[in-house]
């Protein structure tokens, strides 16, 4: 107890003098990116990254939803398409890849015969990344037809789609298709649409927060990170 009523009075004393404590006052950032690396990896090399900063990085879409609506943070990192759902927040940075702060997607498959014209009603294996009828509504904007599909947590959980025949194709990003023909020695095949292009990753700041720590250190972020977020660099 005395401990407690001591950090209490250091902190009334600092918050007097006008100095922050990082350890009380920090800025919080949530960060929800489906990577081949690990959310603990990715969670410690930006804690190391932005110096000042609490970093939470969330293995499962439904925690960081949870947790961005119940304890708001400064900032959140996500697919473009996941922070524009929440509207308390404004995009701030945006990830960019060769220029652009888009990322195209494709589709792979093995043993359907897929094409653009029978794609109606395949099933389609895709990470959720988005709420059911949020992913539904975004997989048909890219693929511009309506399909049935297969949800899963991981990139990684995609490939025993194809394997075991769950799904007719899986719906990844560009970068992310030399991943699955590395570890597989399926045959893949692929289809290239030049429509289905997406925002790849949105810094956004709440409303009324500057956040300015957050910002000044993503600016900066390159190498290591970057590529585990899947982005060149950010602007």
């Amino acid at each position: 107890m005395k401990c407690f009523k001591k950090s209490i009075r250091i902190a009334i004393l600092y918050a007097f003098l006008g100095i922050c404590l990082p350890s009380v006052f920090s800025e919080q950032l949530y960060v929800y990116y489906p990577s081949l690396s690990r959310p603990h990896v990715i969670q410690k090399e930006l804690t190391n990254d932005i110096p000042g900063v609490q970093v939470t990085v969330f293995g499962l879409r439904d925690d960081f939803n949870a947790q961005v609506k119940s304890a708001p943070p400064d900032a959140i990192l996500a697919k473009g398409a996941l922070t524009a759902m929440y509207p308390d927040y404004t995009m701030a940075l945006s990830g960019v890849v060769n220029g652009k702060t888009t990322e195209q997607y494709l589709l792979l498959y093995i043993k359907a015969q897929l094409t653009t014209d029978n794609m109606p009603q395949r099933t389609i294996g895709v990470v959720d990344i988005l709420p059911k009828k949020e992913l539904e509504t975004f997989v048909e904007t890219l693929l511009l037809a309506k399909v049935k599909l297969k949800r899963v947590k991981k990139i990684e959980d995609l490939l025993p789609l194809l394997s075991f025949g769950m799904a007719d194709a899986i719906l990844v990003p560009e970068s992310q298709a030399a991943y699955f023909k590395n570890v597989s020695n399926l045959d893949f095949k692929e289809i290239r649409l030049e429509t289905a292009a997406a925002p790849i990753a949105s810094v956004c700041v709440r409303q009324n927060t500057a956040a300015p720590i957050i910002l000044k250190h993503i600016r900066k972020l390159s190498g290591n990170i970057n590529t585990m977020l899947g982005v060149d660099t950010w602007r």
